[in-house]
């Protein structure tokens, strides 16, 4: 399905704490998917059952929660959001989103704590607008429907 299907059917962010939980979840739905790349190794020996004084040394595989698809839509949609942004912008939303101390954040972005936070918040005021836009934006089904009734209307004058 398109994005802007899906944008259309959620609620959108309107404060720049909603744009930023958007972000952090984007972040945690990103560490849940499986890598990306080959599947993994192969090998020729076959599998066995441990005895029950072995399991214990067997590696503990942690179990494996699939994020839903709502989740993955919306880190689709945040990641596009990211096209409005400079490139500087988009590193200090990642790191923020990734709850990284602001020490680092300040140290990767060269710049004071307090410039760091103003220029995230400049950002997400920067998405936020996008997304105002874009909301105000009648629907190309919209527009549609509009010049319908006006031929319609047309036909009916005459």
């Amino acid at each position: 399905m398109n994005n802007l299907k899906i944008a259309a059917k959620m609620r959108l962010p309107t404060t720049t704490k909603e744009v930023a939980a958007w972000f952090e979840e984007a972040v945690r739905v990103g560490r849940k998917l499986p890598p990306a790349g080959p599947r993994g190794y192969v090998t020729l020996w076959p599998e066995f059952k441990r005895l029950p004084n072995e399991r214990y040394a067997e590696d503990d595989k942690k179990p494996f929660f699939a994020p839903s698809g709502a989740a993955i839509d919306r880190m689709i949609i945040c990641s596009r959001w990211l096209e409005w942004i400079s490139e500087e912008e988009r590193h200090l939303i990642w790191l923020r989103a990734k709850r990284e101390p602001w020490k680092d954040v300040c140290a990767a972005m060269g710049c004071d704590r307090t410039t760091a936070w103003r220029r995230l918040n400049a950002a997400f005021s920067q998405i936020l607008e996008h997304l105002e836009a874009a909301q105000n934006l009648p629907s190309t089904l919209d527009r549609e429907l509009q010049t319908l009734l006006v031929q319609s209307q047309l036909v009916s004058t005459i």
